[in-house]
């Protein structure tokens, strides 16, 4: 431009600067704009009921929300199924907002009361206002009243669906000093025949085999017989019929009065198993008092044959109910458990099938009660708890409890919501 003269005028370029903050301006207004339009830094809040509990959070953590506070609730939903959340699905939030969860845990669970000291009755009642079931075995027992629950299992405390077993280790006061009849358990069921038998003052020692003159499932045989006159906690051989033997069936050979390897080879020719246990017994230390299934019984190649095997005399003390003893100075060994009795350390039962449990016990001189309990980390038939536990020392012939599972607790499917 020019002026009257014909001069040209200066005009003042812009700083740079102000150029630059310009355009800053301009973007960040822009960036307001579409962040207004778009709903801010918020997200849409997925819906994750009915998810499991690791889905929700995967599906929250996508979408860039946190998990909040986790609250359990005891409903017939599957366990980690999410019942409820806050915020609820659909709604906006903030990223990186947290959002809270209702899990339920399953069925309610029922603690397991204190029995222990209670009469039979009295924990049966205890059980029963529980809404639990109760199974019992019996053991001698000094210090506690006969009649009374020495031990169970499981443990007063624990939690358990409604309705399980709780089974109860009775005390039938001391052990007698004379010699005991034998009863008469054939016929019976094997758990009819152990409680007879233990009620007795005598321990069962059980083995399977054919036999087709008794249905199966029940005592074909029993060594020693009824009305023999035996020690307190003699073991009994019993047969527990399986039914009629295949046509390839062998013939039990007669192994007593022979030496425990003798009899085991003999055995062994003629494609049977043995199991043998030991017995105190005026015979030759070794020697095979009894069998089970008795010689000349027709059974499955491969059936087991149990044997007892003398051990020789008893001591000159008779059996006797553990003493108590004072506690020991420091520094010194504690005494012996059971100094006239011949004990035996519990073995490991838990996370064994319970087929196996139950034959290492047998064969440690231990009388196993199995009970089905359901539960949710071990397999169906899978000991997941005992009692004595694992590496205690007790005399040959006690009881030891086991749970063994009956796999994943059974729940009802939750009703429909009738809420509109």
């Amino acid at each position: 431009m020019t002026d009257s003269s014909g001069a040209t005028k200066n005009r003042t370029p812009l700083p740079v600067s102000l150029w630059i903050g310009l355009a800053a301006a301009a973007v960040v207004i822009i960036g307001l704009v579409l962040w207004s339009q778009s709903g801010g830094g918020k997200v849409e809040v997925p819906d994750v009921v009915g998810s499991d509990q690791t889905a929700a959070t995967q599906s929250l953590q996508s979408v860039g929300l946190a998990l909040g506070a986790v609250s359990l609730e005891a409903t017939d939903a599957a366990a980690g199924t999410v019942l409820a959340q806050d915020p609820a699905g659909g709604v906006k939030a903030e990223k990186g907002a947290s959002v809270a969860l209702t899990i339920s845990e399953g069925p309610a669970r029922v603690e397991v009361p204190e029995l222990i000291g209670l009469t039979q009755s009295e924990a049966e009642k205890a059980l029963s206002d529980a809404g639990l079931e109760s199974t019992n075995t019996v053991e001698y027992d000094t210090l506690v009243e006969s009649g009374s629950v020495i031990d169970q299992l499981p443990a007063a405390g624990e939690k358990v669906s409604p309705g399980s077993t709780v089974g109860l280790l009775l005390s039938i006061g001391k052990r007698p000093s004379t010699t005991i009849k034998v009863p008469n358990v054939t016929r019976k069921t094997q758990r009819q025949a152990q409680t007879t038998l233990r009620e007795a003052g005598l321990a069962a020692y059980i083995v399977m085999a054919n036999d087709s003159r008794v249905p199966s499932g029940l005592v074909a045989h029993q060594a020693p017989a009824a009305n023999e006159k035996v020690e307190p906690s003699t073991m009994v051989l019993i047969t527990i019929s399986t039914g009629p033997a295949p046509a390839a069936a062998v013939a039990v050979p007669d192994v007593v009065g022979s030496q425990q390897a003798a009899a085991l080879t003999k055995l062994e020719a003629q494609g049977l198993k043995a199991r043998a246990i030991e017995m105190y017994s005026a015979k030759p230390k070794g020697q095979v008092v009894e069998q089970e299934p008795v010689a000349g019984v027709k059974v499955a190649s491969g059936s087991t044959v149990g044997l007892l095997v003398s051990a020789g005399p008893a001591p000159d003390k008779p059996p006797a109910n553990p003493p108590t003893y004072p506690d020991p100075p420091p520094g010194e060994d504690d005494p012996p458990l059971y100094p006239d009795l011949d004990t035996v350390e519990v073995p490991k039962a838990v996370g064994r099938a319970a087929e196996d449990a139950i034959g290492i016990l047998l064969d440690a001189g231990l009388q196993p009660i199995a009970i089905p309990t359901p539960n949710d980390t071990y397999e169906e038939g899978v000991v997941f708890e005992q009692v004595p536990d694992a590496g205690e020392v007790v005399y040959k012939g006690y009881s030891v409890m086991l749970l063994v599972s009956s796999g994943p607790a059974e729940s009802e499917p939750a009703e429909p919501d009738a809420t509109p």
